[in-house]
């Protein structure tokens, strides 16, 4: 029988990957389709609130101004004639020369041609804003990321054109465990490295999580660096180690759980030297990671468990150790 001593779970946790952000981020485009005819900016650009970064072809929503305007004109006249109308219906209908029917027609048409200056009037209002959107203007200061199309290509609405970053406030974005959350709490400082210079060590301070679980077990974190220069770049992968004080659970190898088909409980045979005896003893899991389960309780750092060939034990029952052949395996073996 093989058997390990309980580990706590710090020395065995993966580190979290998480990316680098700017908090001020945006994906500019066109609120119109059309045709691009200049962009100002390239990538790398600085530029300022208010600045002029892109601009559609003109000539198109100038045109379908002029012709909202034309309609208005035009519904205004109709509107005009037709409540001239209405005003002579009602005073034959007061001298009884016409009947109740064409009265109500005459007002009917008046009626109609209000509507429709009213919409007449809206279509040049969004004719109007087509025009003054045609451009794309910052809408913060910062530096541009990012850079979709070139001009003379045709784009439809919404389609992102530039990406702008505020100059200020990076933060890491990664995805925890749902069973680790429990025991964060915004405020708690973890660290961040990368695979390239993992000696270059950021402290980040937890902002806020999720309230969401994403693909039923991973809950979306925030961190912020607890210094404002610490130089992480956007975009960039960083490697996330959570606060030591938070990784206390106590963790054994898969092979040690005996699970329990009623339940979320599992079981393990803890082994006990003075007696050479095992007892029975439910634990309840947490995750697994890289081969090893979190236990929230049920064991202690230091106990000793069984990790081969528990199912074929019962409580009380006197064991033996598994003694390996060689000093390398029986390094391995306790």
């Amino acid at each position: 029988m093989k058997v390990e001593t309980v580990r706590d779970s710090d020395g065995n946790r993966l580190p979290i990957t998480g990316r680098v952000r700017i908090e001020q981020r945006a994906d500019l485009s066109f609120e119109g389709s059309g045709r691009i005819a200049s962009i100002a900016v390239d990538v790398g650009d600085t530029v300022r609130r208010g600045q002029t970064l892109a601009r559609l072809d003109p000539e198109p929503a100038q045109l379908k101004l002029q012709q909202a305007r034309a309609d208005v004109s035009a519904a205004k006249a109709q509107k005009a004639e037709r409540e001239l109308n209405f005003r002579q219906q009602q005073a034959l209908f007061d001298d009884r020369v016409i009947s109740p029917a064409t009265l109500a027609a005459a007002r009917a048409a008046y009626l109609s041609a209000n509507e429709q200056l009213d919409s007449a009037k809206a279509t040049e209002a969004m004719a109007s804003r087509a025009v003054r959107t045609s451009a794309i203007v910052s809408p913060f200061n910062g530096r541009i990321v990012a850079r979709s199309v070139q001009p003379f290509v045709d784009v439809t609405a919404g389609q992102s054109v530039l990406q702008i970053e505020g100059a200020e406030k990076a933060e890491v974005v990664g995805m925890l465990p749902a069973a680790l959350v429990t025991k964060l709490k915004p405020g708690d400082v973890a660290s961040a490295y990368t695979n390239a210079n993992p000696t270059r060590i950021v402290s980040i301070r937890l902002e806020s999580l999720s309230s969401r679980l994403e693909n039923g077990a991973l809950v979306q974190a925030i961190f912020r660096p607890v210094d404002a220069n610490s130089e992480l770049r956007s975009g960039e992968a960083v490697l996330i180690t959570l606060p030591t004080a938070q990784a206390r659970s106590p963790s054994v190898p898969v092979t040690a759980l005996i699970p329990q088909t009623q339940s979320k409980q599992a079981s393990v045979f803890v082994y006990d030297s003075g007696t050479a005896k095992v007892s029975r003893r439910e634990v309840t899991p947490e995750t697994v990671e890289n081969g090893r389960v979190l236990v929230h309780d049920g064991l202690a750092v230091g106990e000793t468990v069984v990790v081969a060939g528990a199912a074929f034990l019962v409580d009380g029952q006197e064991v033996r150790l598994y003694q390996p052949a060689t000093h390398i395996g029986r390094d391995k073996a306790l």
